[in-house]
């Protein structure tokens, strides 16, 4: 059985293109899912909740200037790593 991982940025079980996404796939493939928020309903395969970014208004300053530098400087993979991902190296 092929595995498939599916990263949503929001929760992937009430967006409606990722949840379309997971009915099809997860009887047919090993579906690793991550994503914000709670799992909803019966889920055939496994999911890692990751927690929601901070807004503009919830970022102190240092944080939106650090923001700023990193998009400068297309420094982008510090900006989508989630330590959930690094679980797929073990499966």
């Amino acid at each position: 059985m092929a595995k498939i991982a599916l990263l949503c940025d929001g929760n992937p079980f009430s967006k409606p293109r990722p949840a379309r996404m997971i009915a099809m796939l997860e009887n047919t493939h090993q579906l690793f899912v991550f994503g914000k928020g709670e799992q909803i309903g019966h889920f055939n395969g496994k999911y890692f909740s990751f927690p929601a970014n901070k807004s503009a208004s919830q970022r102190t300053k240092e944080e939106q200037e650090e923001l700023y530098e990193r998009c400068r400087k297309k420094d982008f993979d510090s900006l989508i790593f989630t330590s959930n991902r690094l679980i797929l190296a073990q499966q």
